[in-house]
């Protein structure tokens, strides 16, 4: 493994059931929500009154790099994004309240910056840790650029208890804004294993039938008969929705071109699903691309509606891997598809 998540808060509701920390993708720890504009598209996640949340992922060893963007409307001494191991906070960056930042272990400061963030302003922040008690280091990059105060190749002491194994980052403050997140571990290959520099992620949803009919449509539409209309909303519905009990059976659908160019590190498919009895179900993502169907890896369905993500770091190319492209991504096809 090497990319692990990447998130623009663009396919959540404002208001609702489907704000951010109640659809299994973050734990929500107290108050959040999606603002609009964001810094790429049209949402941003939302801090106010000492917002934590945080994104349970595999146990991805001892080391790690969180990118983040984030506009800050106030200096209020809160942390801003941490490596967690469940609830030990071993990492984290923090905006003091004159406007520096810094890098904490725990409860122990670790480092102060010269450099002051602005209010009222997107900026790019990266922090990579390594959490050992002997051999640690850490690293923070500001608009790409290293911040000298606050890297240190080691060794130095980075981890808060535990075993050093993180297993979640966790984002916090007291009122502001996030955005394009991105969060690799230091394994696999370059350059996936390192800071990528700043990133933007765009959302793409599906398109209806009217506009391009995908080539599965073995789901049965509820609401409309349009497949693609029925799961194209920002805003979650699910008073239109595809489903099936019939295993085998798969949706997939067409998606407009991207507007950014650049570098494609890697897709993330975003299911919204849910079952309607408490039996075993499990179901899959599945890319088409090169005209052929590459199948995620099976996920258990909730009684009520979650988020299933799975990151694609290359092109399945039918069976051969590739770097993705602009050109891959506009004739992709993506959908789910009933397992058990």
């Amino acid at each position: 493994m090497s990319l692990l998540f990447i998130e623009g808060f663009d396919h959540y509701g404002t208001t609702g059931p489907h704000t951010v920390g109640y659809q299994g993708k973050w734990v929500s720890g107290s108050t959040s929500g999606v603002s609009n504009p964001g810094r790429t598209g049209p949402g941003c996640l939302r801090f106010s009154v000492d917002t934590i949340v945080s994104k349970p992922l595999a146990v991805v060893g001892n080391g790690g790099v969180i990118g983040v963007a984030i506009y800050l409307t106030s200096y209020q001494g809160y942390d801003v994004c941490a490596f967690r191991e469940n609830t030990i906070t071993h990492m984290s960056i923090r905006i003091e309240g004159d406007g520096r930042f810094s890098v904490w272990r725990g409860s122990t400061q670790l480092a102060v910056s010269t450099k002051l963030l602005a209010q009222n302003s997107w900026y790019y922040l990266e922090f990579k840790a390594v959490i050992d008690d002997v051999t640690g280091s850490y690293e923070v990059r500001v608009d790409g650029v290293p911040e000298a105060t606050l890297t240190t190749p080691g060794p130095v002491d980075t981890r808060n208890g535990g075993t050093g194994q993180w297993d979640r980052i966790a984002l916090s403050y007291y009122t502001g804004f996030m955005d394009d997140i991105y969060v690799v571990d230091l394994n696999g290959a370059p350059p996936r294993n390192n800071f990528l520099g700043p990133c933007k992620v765009e959302t793409l949803f599906p398109q209806t039938d009217a506009v391009a009919v995908g080539t599965h449509q073995g789901l049965t539409p509820v609401g409309t008969a349009d497949h693609g209309n029925n799961v194209d909303e920002q805003n979650p519905s699910t008073a239109d929705y595809n489903y099936s009990a019939t295993v085998g059976v798969k949706d997939t659908y067409n998606f407009p071109s991207l507007s950014l160019s650049g570098t494609i590190y890697g897709i993330q498919t975003n299911l919204l699903v849910s079952k309607s009895d408490s039996a075993n179900r499990q179901v899959c993502a599945v890319v088409r691309t090169a005209g052929i169907d590459a199948d995620g890896a099976n996920v258990s369905p909730l009684t009520t509606y979650s988020y299933m993500s799975e990151i694609r770091q290359l092109d399945p190319n039918a069976g051969s891997p590739i770097e993705w492209t602009s050109g891959a991504v506009a004739g992709m096809e993506a959908g789910m598809k009933i397992t058990i």
